[in-house]
Parts: structure tokens; C-alpha cells; sequence
């Protein structure tokens, strides 16, 4: 008995080291680094207000506004490659929260979106939101939240839970995106609310909905990452105050 007892604590053993193996092993590969320059930024949005916490960027346009999206940035991007996109939802009436993610990575920050859901800020309509490994994580917290949570954005991404009826969804990729798991996004479609709304950018492709520069193993775009960003942020808005 005793020796089935400590062949099993050595499999476990084995499965723990195999495990930190390829989670150090991913995060050693690098990040994906913000490339814009902010003054540019504020310069075509003259209104945004910018203001950053330790856990999370907030994005205004200055007034007091009733709806919030919670984003979620890629995995392991700098999670401020985000504020040019955002910054074309956030001029709009719709305060954004880029959440900040331990090692750039949503997956061991699913729950962050505590961090305004449970605060004292007050909105009676919020939405999640994701790029790419952030919007499956945006799609698991929005359902352990979905009596708070008005519906959920997908960029180049998908739910790999089904959805709560309450729930609306919004699917946006890129026709050119080389990197999206396109099977994964057609086996998970069952999992998007009954009245979805889907969005594919001619010429788009995964990493344009950030500004970070090339990501390996995607195709270049074929049109320009403003023009990505800007579709993509008018799909948003009129997704969140019109559906």
C-alpha cells in the first residue's frame, strides 16, 4: 500500500514540474510590447481622459457615463497596446477599464474584473471584452458574473463557455488573421447567445486590434491597423448602446 502511495505522489509530482515547465516555458518566450505615441493619440481624440491605477487604466470621456467595458488585453501583450483602440470606444460615452494581468497573461487574472464589477463606481450597464486569450477569459468571468454583466465583445476570439441567456454577444476577427483557432471559433459557436452579432474586417488580421507591432505567425493586413480599429470600435459602440 505504501509504495502505491508514493508512486502516485511521484506522478503528481512529475505532472506539477511538467506543468510549470510549460507555463515558465511560455512566459520566457517573450511579450509583445505597446508601440504608439500617446500625444498622437490625445490629438485625435482631443476629449479622452486617461488615468492609471495599479491594476488598471481607465479610459473617458470625461463625464459621467451609465456604461463600462471591462477589457481584457491578449496574451502576453502589454496590456497598453490597447489604449489607441479603446480610446475609439471610450470617446463615446463608454468608460473602459483596460485590466492589468499578472505576467500579461488573462488566464491567471480571470477574476479581475472584480476589481470594478464589486467596487464603489456605479454603471447599470456593463460589458465584458477581449483580444484573442483574453476574450475565452472574458467569456468565463462574465458567466460566473451574469446577473451583472450585460453581454460580452469577442476581438478575434471566442466563448469556450456557453453563454447566459441574459447575455449578449459580439464575435470581430479579421479575414486575414492567421493566428484565431478558426476550428475552435466554429465548435464554440453553440456557445454564443441565440441573437449574435458577427463582424469580419476585410483585410483585417489578429494583432492590429493592438498596437504592439508584428505577432509571429499571423499575415500582414491589408489594410491599415487604424482603419481595423476604428471599424472595430464602431461595431462596439453600436453593439453596446443600440442592441
Amino acid at each position: 500500500m505504501k509504495k502505491v502511495k508514493n508512486k502516485k505522489r511521484y506522478i503528481v509530482l512529475i505532472a506539477i514540474l511538467l506543468l510549470m515547465t510549460i507555463v515558465f516555458g511560455y512566459m520566457a518566450t517573450g511579450n509583445y510590447h505597446a508601440d504608439f505615441d500617446l500625444s498622437i493619440i490625445k490629438q485625435e481624440n482631443p476629449s479622452i481622459v486617461i488615468s492609471e491605477k495599479s491594476d488598471y487604466i481607465k479610459l473617458s470621456d470625461g463625464n459621467v457615463n451609465d456604461y463600462a467595458l471591462l477589457f481584457y488585453p491578449g496574451g502576453k501583450v502589454d496590456y497598453d497596446a490597447y489604449i489607441p483602440f479603446l480610446s475609439n470606444i471610450a470617446i463615446n460615452g463608454c468608460d473602459v477599464y483596460l485590466i492589468k494581468m499578472p505576467f500579461n497573461l488573462a488566464v491567471f487574472g480571470v477574476n479581475r474584473g472584480d476589481l470594478i464589477l464589486y467596487s464603489s463606481l456605479s454603471y447599470n450597464h456593463v460589458y465584458m471584452a477581449g483580444h484573442s486569450l483574453g476574450g475565452v477569459m472574458a467569456n468565463r468571468y462574465a458567466l460566473e458574473n451574469k446577473d451583472l454583466i450585460d453581454g460580452v465583445i469577442y476581438y478575434a476570439s471566442y466563448p469556450d463557455k456557453e453563454m447566459a441567456e441574459n447575455q449578449k454577444s459580439l464575435l470581430i476577427y479579421g479575414s486575414l488573421d492567421n493566428v484565431l483557432d478558426f476550428e475552435a471559433v466554429e465548435s464554440n459557436r453553440i456557445n454564443l447567445s441565440k441573437n449574435y452579432v458577427e463582424l469580419i474586417i476585410p483585410g483585417g488580421n489578429h494583432y492590429n486590434f493592438g498596437n504592439y507591432g508584428i505577432q509571429k505567425g499571423d499575415n500582414l493586413p491589408a489594410i491599415s491597423r487604424e482603419t481595423q480599429q476604428k471599424t472595430a470600435a464602431e461595431a462596439t459602440v453600436e453593439f453596446i448602446f443600440n442592441n
